[in-house]
């Protein structure tokens, strides 16, 4: 493939790697998902895996790390719209902030 999408994939794969504390080939699949969904945007990508509970990631007790269905976060409509995406986290820290006043 060419070499810029390879390398947006190693930092996309080592970046969640790091954040679920996995190996990079147990998060391999969670990323080739997550650059198909955010297009490579680098904003889009830090939105997109900020969002832990819309992505049904959990953590699993019993196997001592995280767990995600691949298949319905392939299918999730989180990442085919970026305006909606951010309208909505701007909705989400209005209610926080009409909360905390």
């Amino acid at each position: 493939g060419n070499p810029l999408e390879n390398l947006l994939f190693e930092a996309t794969n080592e970046m969640i790697s790091e954040m679920l504390r996995l190996p990079k080939q147990v998060t391999k699949t969670l990323g080739e998902v997550t650059i198909s969904k955010t297009d490579g945007s680098l904003l889009f990508l830090r939105l997109f895996t900020s969002m832990v509970e819309e992505m049904n990631i959990q953590y699993s007790l019993v196997k001592r790390q995280w767990m995600w269905d691949m298949l319905a976060l392939s299918k999730s409509a989180i990442g085919d719209n970026v305006v909606a995406l951010l309208a909505r986290n701007c909705f989400i820290c209005l209610r926080m902030i009409k909360w905390l006043f």
